[in-house]
This record gives structure tokens, sequence and C-alpha cells, in this order.
């Protein structure tokens, strides 16, 4: 079926073809677990690395995703963009790769700072 690579290594999205078996997503986007982002009305869904902002952001490229006016999600690694149909299952993505390229820029790897994760303990 019509899949969607965002690839920010490339600069690029490109139409893929993808086999319908959730276990070829990681391999087609480089990771080893997958999580999703909804981009219109959880009508299309991009999995993306679950774990890319805890790799070596030295080599690592962005995309953003254009969510609302004001907001903008970033994004580390690639993206494989799919539908997503009334019980949940993937299917052929509902946009297009024009709509797509509206809402997805490359800032690159020097635009985006990713701070190390920490956490706090306050004491009341």
């Amino acid at each position: 079926m019509k899949a969607y690579l965002i690839d920010p290594f490339e600069k690029a999205i490109t139409e893929v073809n993808y086999s319908g078996n959730w276990e070829d997503i990681a391999p087609m986007i480089g990771c080893e677990y997958f999580t999703t982002v909804q981009l219109n009305d959880d009508q299309d869904t991009v999995f993306v690395d679950d774990e890319g902002l805890l790799k070596d952001q030295s080599e690592m490229q962005y995309f953003r995703i254009k969510m609302e006016p004001n907001y903008e999600q970033v994004i580390a690694g690639k993206g494989l963009v799919l539908g997503t149909n009334a019980e949940g299952e993937s299917v052929e993505p509902l946009c297009n790769i024009e709509w797509l390229e509206g809402v997805i820029s490359f800032p690159g790897r020097n635009a985006v700072t990713v701070e190390a994760p920490s956490f706090s303990i306050y004491v009341l």
C-alpha cells in the first residue's frame, strides 16, 4: 500500500510502498521502537523513532510538523505517514504529498536544541 516517507537526512518526502505489516515500520524508519504522532483529525498518523531524541544528536536530523497555527512538533529521525481507518488499522494516507510538503519543514541539525533529560525532586 502507498505510504509517505519523511526523510530529514535527504530533506525529502517520497511515496513508498508499505507491506501492511507493522513489523516493517521500524526498519523503514531506521529504529528499534516507534511511536506515533497524529497529523490531521486522527485520519493520518506519522510513525517515528520513539528514541530519536536519545540518540547521538551530532548525527541526527530533524523535521517539524506544523500542527496548529502557533505550534510545531519537532521529530528526530525519519517518519512514515499512514492513514488510519475506523477500526484503528493502518491504511493508505488520506492526505496527499502536496499537503505534507506544506506542513513539514526540515530545520537542519543546528536549528534544533535538544536538552538532556533531567528530573527534580522537591521536598514539601
